[in-house]
């Protein structure tokens, strides 16, 4: 019989089983439900099939099919025509027809039995993609969870195999068509966690959890495969293009990880064995489109556990197509940057492994060596984002060999000691640490008969990893390490006894070696140093020890006990204030003790404590004079600063100091049985906590009231900070060179500006600082950017808030304009975290204001 007449039949079946499930009649619904049942359930018969067997009694014993088909040919042919042209059409009907109502006249346990048949064993395309539409469309009630229903179980019996192959298959004689794709069923497929969640919101199936529904995804994606890979072997013609759409969709839709975590241990296991197989794996990542690629290779690489297992999955594919190219060899090391740092191994692993790509690697390393020593580069870009550079680098090196050409090694090192100047030129410790690291490692591999040059640097646990990363990663080989695992397992016992008794065997040796030395040596821990130069207990004399700097002794002696002096002298402290100040200032480390440093800041903020107008006022002078150096100017500044903080704060009386001393607490030992106890104390306690009592006035004791000292001086710390910071002289260029000085500045300015809280000069103080920063706000530096966020949130912690809202709302308007910009476009990410907090500051003094005048 030809097709056009089996599709005449068919209409004609289809007609009469329409009219029976419309009908009121229980019995024609179910005769009619039976036998859509039995035309799907009939097939060819093979020899040895029973499932077909058990069919072929299924779909004889129907009459109304029999009456249409008689043969097993035409019911067979009939089958094949209603799953391809008419089933989608059938089960919307009846899915449609699916209510309460007409539920309840039928038989429940057949009625069960014949939808599962229908949406498990017919077209199973048809079926996904129609119960999807109804679970979407249709509100609470039985249809819904029928159709809920129906589709866990085809989930779960692992339907969705089927609906995959079925895409994969290519009939005999036509050639696959690698541009059609059903997109339709392919949104289906990974929109369903979504839209069930969506849809059945707290009573949604486990099944459709992304977790749960990504596992059955993977296991139904592995038997795929394992399909193909059979056909293939059969010299059959097999199509995955559906299948790495769907991959590659699902990985750009956030599953990535989870597909890889459940799919890439057994690819790999068959990719060592079988060379079919690491077809199979390279077609299914490089058959992704363009837009999703990146979403496919970026996982992958970095869930391989060895560079050389890349090739299995990409092949030369970085070769045939510019977008791969760009992604691997431009955007992940240039553009981005990832802690995992066995991506930037099996980049440049896979890139280095192979004469079909090892230009391209030689111009990776390249470009990463220009970038790495760029100063704009350096100041624009975060330090994590330079170390992930560095670190490719690095990895770089491991792969370069001794047969690389001569003139590449010349260039690359003159770019690398050109590189490492401009990090010896910036202001971060973190960067100059980099910078000589990486020119020992490079210089070392590329200079065979050269000198070593070597840096005296700090060590970090960033420098460490760095140093281990210069040597390749050799093949992970499992046996050896389980073999060593589970011998260090079964052991344990017996090596920490051997250790244990060769502890002791030394110990003993040692003793007996240091038998003779019977006799116990003295306590000197009491014992002071006699001094030969005579401590100064007067100012005067104090300042001429320090200017004469022929006797170190002395220098020392008078250095030491400065602060004391400054502290206890009060009389004609004012006078010589300023010229002691300059003393200190030029005092040279030519005769160093072990804190000379800390002991002439001391002396310093004593200074500007005791005497803060003339102090002040000679510092503040010195910080933009010529002749001074820029420790002499950081020390001023930071010496400003923490007297500003001490002025601030509350000054402890003399009564308070002697607190401690004068009266000791006294802990009296009372054994239990000889307690006493006062009865009258106890009856007035008791009395105490059950009376209610109103209008009993302050329980706690009130703060004293004490005068702010740095109130009336505050001026003196800050407005002379602020003038000719613009002026460039040559021996100081705050907007240039010397942008380390212009951070400590600012810190400066913030701290007096906080310190001043609560005064009247804030307000004019919190302005004009505001109005010295916003020029600066784009500087190059990131630590300037840094102490200017300081600043900003030290004018919103100490200016009041109605004068924030209402005499400096234009301000605060564009000062918030610019942390946003902070938070969406700075490269430094520590700038980024300040300028949030900066944010929140502003927001809650604006809410707190906000809520007062309500």
């Amino acid at each position: 019989m030809s097709k056009p007449e089996i599709n005449g039949k068919v209409l004609n079946l289809l007609k009469e089983l329409h009219v029976g499930l419309s009908s009121t009649d229980p019995y024609q619904v179910m005769s009619s439900l039976d036998t859509v049942v039995a035309l799907i359930s009939a097939s060819k018969i093979t020899a040895g099939d029973e499932c077909n067997l058990t069919r072929r009694t299924q779909a004889s014993s129907d009459p109304l099919l029999n009456q249409y088909f008689p043969s097993y040919g035409e019911k067979s042919q009939a089958r094949s025509c209603f799953l391809q042209n008419h089933f989608s059409r059938f089960v919307d009907v009846l899915l449609s027809k699916l209510s309460l109502e007409w539920v309840e006249k039928l038989d429940k346990t057949k009625l069960d039995v014949a939808l599962k048949i229908v949406f498990l064993r017919g077209n199973h395309s048809a079926s996904f993609l129609c119960l999807m539409h109804h679970i979407c469309s249709s509100s609470a009630g039985y249809k819904l969870n029928r159709c809920v229903l129906l589709l866990e179980n085809f989930v779960t019996q692992h339907c969705l195999l089927d609906v995959m192959w079925a895409e994969c298959v290519v009939e005999k004689g036509s050639f696959p068509q690698n541009d059609s794709v059903n997109q339709e069923l392919v949104n289906a497929i990974i929109s369903l966690p979504s839209r069930t969640a969506n849809k059945l919101k707290d009573q949604n199936s486990l099944h459709f959890y992304p977790t749960s529904f990504t596992k059955l995804l993977c296991q139904d994606m592995l038997q795929v495969l394992h399909k193909a890979h059979q056909t293939v072997s059969n010299s059959e013609d097999c199509s995955l293009m559906f299948l790495c759409h769907l991959f590659a969709s699902l990985c750009s839709s956030g599953y990535s990880d989870e597909l890889w975590n459940g799919t890439l241990p057994e690819l790999m296991k068959n990719a060592q064995e079988s060379f079919l197989w690491q077809r199979l794996c390279k077609r299914l990542v490089t058959g992704a489109p363009d837009r999703s690629i990146e979403s496919v290779i970026v996982p992958l690489l970095m869930k391989v556990p060895w560079y050389g297992i890349v090739e299995m999955f990409l092949g030369d594919v970085i070769l045939e197509r510019p977008k791969v190219k760009y992604l691997l060899c431009t955007k992940i090391l240039l553009h981005r940057y990832f802690t995992n740092t066995i991506l930037l191994q099996n980049i440049l692993g896979y890139l280095a492994s192979s004469s079909n790509r090892r230009p391209l690697f030689l111009q990776v390393i390249k470009n990463l060596v220009n970038v790495w020593g760029d100063t704009s580069a350096i100041r624009h870009t975060s330090y994590e984002q330079h170390y992930y550079i560095s670190s490719a680098i690095v990895i770089s090196n491991g792969f370069l060999s001794d047969k690389e050409d001569q003139s590449l090694r010349k260039d690359l090192v003159s770019s690398i000691m050109y590189g490492m100047q401009n990090h010896l030129e910036s202001i971060s410790g973190d960067i100059h640490r980099l910078g000589m690291v990486v020119t020992e490692l490079m210089v070392a591999k590329l200079q065979l008969d050269g000198a070593e040059l070597k840096f005296g640097y700090e060590m970090s646990d960033d420098i460490k990893t760095l140093q281990q990363l210069a040597i390749p990663p050799e093949k992970p080989k499992v046996a050896e390490k389980i073999s060593e695992v589970s011998e260090n397992i079964t052991e344990p016992s017996e090596n920490v006894t051997k250790k244990k008794d060769q502890e002791k065997i030394s110990e003993n040796q040692e003793s007996d070696l240091d038998s003779d030395d019977d006799f116990e040596p003295f306590d000197m821990s009491h014992d002071k140093q006699e001094q030969k130069v005579k401590t100064p207990k007067y100012l005067r004399d104090c300042m001429e020890g320090l200017i004469g700097t022929e006797d170190p002794e002395r220098v020392e002696a008078c250095l030491k006990v400065a602060e004391e002096l400054i502290s206890s002298s009060h009389y004609g402290l004012t006078e010589i204030a300023a010229e002691f100040a300059k003393i200190l200032l030029h005092l040279t480390e030519s005769h160093s003790f072990s804190n000379l440093l800390e002991c002439r800041l001391r002396a310093l903020v004593a200074l500007l404590v005791e005497c803060p107008v003339e102090t002040a006022t000679y510092l503040t002078s010195q910080v933009y004079a010529s002749n001074y150096n820029i420790r002499q100017r950081m020390d001023t500044l930071e010496v400003l600063a923490v007297a500003a903080q001490q002025l601030a704060s509350p000054k402890k009386s003399a009564k308070d100091k002697k607190t401690v001393a004068e009266n000791p607490i006294k802990v009296s030992l009372i054994q239990p049985e000889k307690a006493t106890y006062n009865w009258r104390e106890v009856v007035q306690k008791r009395i105490d906590s059950k009376t209610r009592r109103f209008g009993k006035g302050h329980n706690r004791q009130q703060p004293e009231v004490v005068v702010n000292r740095f109130s009336s001086v505050a001026g003196h710390f800050f407005y002379p900070l602020i003038k000719n910071y613009d002026r460039k002289d040559n021996c100081l260029d705050l907007l240039g060179e010397d942008c380390m000085v212009l951070e400590r500045l600012l810190m400066t300015l913030g701290t007096v500006v906080y310190s001043a809280v609560n005064t009247m000069a804030v307000k004019r103080m919190g302005r004009c600082l505001l109005e010295f920063i916003w020029p600066l706000r784009y500087h190059p530096q990131s630590s300037v950017r840094r102490a200017i966020l300081f600043g900003v949130s030290a004018v919103y912690l100490s200016v009041p808030s109605h004068v924030l809202l209402e005499e400096m709302e234009e301000d605060s308007f564009d000062f918030r304009q610019w942390l946003q910009d902070t938070v969406r476009e700075d490269p430094d990410t520590e700038c980024q975290k300040l300028a949030v907090q900066t944010m929140k500051i502003l927001h809650s003094v604006m809410q707190q204001e906000l809520s007062s005048n309500s």
